[in-house]
């Protein structure tokens, strides 16, 4: 297979799961509306909506298209579904590409990032399986010291993404 044909069946079934998605994004609202007869009413839908639209436009529009370069196809549809893209999919796309030195924008960029994401999703959903299984336990058990150590999970996260994020800028020096 090569890679316009490859790029055609991503585009297929990345069509078809953000379909589904956007569908069953509105279940939930349609089983309470149905089931409970309980509608809001367009008043209030229509001012989600302009809250939302104000909020979150500007960021539909500029996020994928600084970070489609890095993630390619495969990975713009995948962090579309799966989120975390800033925080977790971009990095481990960076980390996967400067690994196999691969020049950003090409194929072998993007399947190196298409390889790294989807191992992240597959990771993500097993830890998050587990934290939901047994995370009260877990946390019982652990001691006040380590619980007092999550305060600084933010900051952790957002001091491992800069280095990350600024080197996607800057230009490599040639030896």
């Amino acid at each position: 297979m090569n890679y316009d044909e490859y790029i055609k069946g991503i585009h297929k079934i990345g069509t078809a799961c953000m379909l589904g998605t956007m569908v069953m994004t509105f279940v939930p609202a349609i089983y309470i509306w149905v089931h409970f007869n309980c509608f809001p009413g367009m008043a209030v839908i229509s001012g989600c909506i302009v809250a939302m639209l104000g909020q979150e436009a500007m960021s539909w529009f500029i996020e994928p298209t600084m970070w489609f370069p890095i993630l390619g196809v495969t990975g713009s549809y995948m962090s579309s579904l799966s989120g975390n893209t800033s925080s977790m999919r971009l990095p481990v796309a960076l980390a996967c590409q400067a690994a196999v030195n691969a020049e950003r924008g090409t194929e072998r960029a993007e399947m190196a990032a298409t390889i790294g994401m989807a191992s992240s999703v597959f990771l993500n959903l097993g830890v998050l399986a587990i934290v939901l299984v047994f995370g009260e336990v877990i946390l019982a058990v652990l001691p006040d010291v380590i619980k007092g150590t999550f305060n600084y999970a933010v900051a952790g996260v957002m001091g491992a993404m800069i280095p990350m994020i600024f080197s996607v800028f800057m230009p490599k020096k040639k030896k």
